[in-house]
């Protein structure tokens, strides 16, 4: 049911919307709407916030049946699958509150950055730091290849907090980040 729900809706769209879209430089808003709008944004997300209460399975099928048409949303990756699933995991209850039930419905997406020129998406040479500044931490350093940080309403940035003294790797922390926050500069590569 879930598949052919979601291939019906991907199908009104097809491959020729999504190339014109691309070539165009606009964003496939309407098919992703639409398909926040069917719940299929948030399937796999908890039924209190929203979602579907299905998990990575259904959203991978959900994923796999949008591209076959010809409409491969890399957006379903990178805000349901790591960005909403990290915040229905491990986010406070006002995060989930404020984030996940706007992203279920497809309302808002949020990219994910870990990538940085020097370290790649290796975890553990991330130079990006965030140091505590009375009750809010300060983000300081550069991320590459962000995908849909261009069209994404909050970015969920990596950055290292301090050292763990055992082994000396980076600690690691997540930060919700709203893409318009003064001191954020995003450049699109030329395609």
């Amino acid at each position: 049911m879930l598949k052919e729900a979601v291939s019906g809706i991907a199908k009104k769209y097809g491959h020729s919307y999504f190339v014109k879209k691309a070539k165009s430089g606009q964003k496939p808003k309407e098919l992703w709407r639409e398909l926040g709008e069917n719940g299929f944004t948030g399937v796999n997300l908890p039924v209190e916030y929203g979602g579907g209460g299905m998990g990575i399975t259904e959203l991978a099928i959900a994923a796999k049946e949008v591209a076959s048409v010809g409409c491969p949303l890399l957006m379903l990756v990178a805000s349901p699958t790591i960005c909403d699933t990290i915040i229905a995991r491990f986010g406070t209850t006002q995060q989930k509150e404020k984030w996940l039930p706007r992203m279920a419905s497809g309302e808002m997406m949020m990219s994910f950055a870990i990538t940085e020129p020097d370290a790649g998406s290796n975890s553990h040479n991330i130079s990006t730091k965030a140091t505590k500044d009375g009750d809010i931490f300060r983000l300081n350093g550069s991320k590459y290849f962000i995908s849909g940080v261009d069209e994404a309403e909050a970015i969920l940035v990596v950055a290292n907090t301090g050292v763990d003294e055992n082994t000396g790797r980076g600690q690691l922390s997540l930060f919700i980040v709203d893409s318009d926050s003064k001191g954020l500069e995003k450049h699109l590569l030329p395609v």
